[in-house]
């Protein structure tokens, strides 16, 4: 993000528009999104993704509320970001 945000503002505002309408969608439906794949194979399935390649908006539902944990760059191996980042905050 920081290197689109030097090498073009405008795409980096637009870019950063775009994930917060995909966040807000999340209102409605917060269901929709798939399970996280990685935390899967552990048993985990607190955690809910929205993919739009390369990225990941990687979330949790707590009641009625949404919290976003994370958006990441899937072209990284994220299994072991994942797992350190967010079983850390885990309620």
């Amino acid at each position: 993000m920081r290197y689109l945000a030097r090498e073009s503002p405008a795409g980096a505002r637009r870019w950063l528009t775009r994930v917060r309408k995909w966040a807000a969608t999340l209102r409605a439906l917060p269901q929709r999104g798939r399970m996280v794949p990685e935390l899967l194979e552990f048993g985990i399935t607190t955690w809910r993704e929205l993919v739009a390649d390369p990225y990941r908006l990687v979330y949790r539902i707590d009641r009625r509320t949404v919290f976003v944990d994370g958006l990441f760059d899937s072209r990284q191996d994220l299994e072991e970001l994942l797992i350190t980042r967010l079983l850390t905050h885990e309620t």
